[in-house]
């Protein structure tokens, strides 16, 4: 199982396209610079509200795939756009 990684908006090499998405948890367009982090499912997120989403749930907003919990400390910082 991958692990959850932690990118700036704009890294289309590591993330794909991600310029026409939007947070599913608070709904707000991503934008260049924003923290994301995206999940071994590669849906991507906020950081700030997936990190508090995992606090409650550790399944992914969007399809419900669990997230092992051991992935919690296993946050990567990727690089910035």
């Amino acid at each position: 199982m991958a692990g959850i990684e932690v990118a700036d908006v704009g890294m289309t090499d590591m993330i794909g396209c991600v310029c026409d998405c939007r947070c599913a948890i608070c709904m707000i367009d991503f934008e260049t610079g924003d923290e994301i982090k995206y999940l071994p499912c590669m849906h991507i997120y906020h950081k700030e509200c997936v990190d508090d989403w995992l606090v409650r749930s550790l399944r992914c907003p969007a399809c419900m795939e669990p997230v092992d919990a051991a992935l919690l400390s296993t946050f990567g910082s990727v690089g910035s756009y």
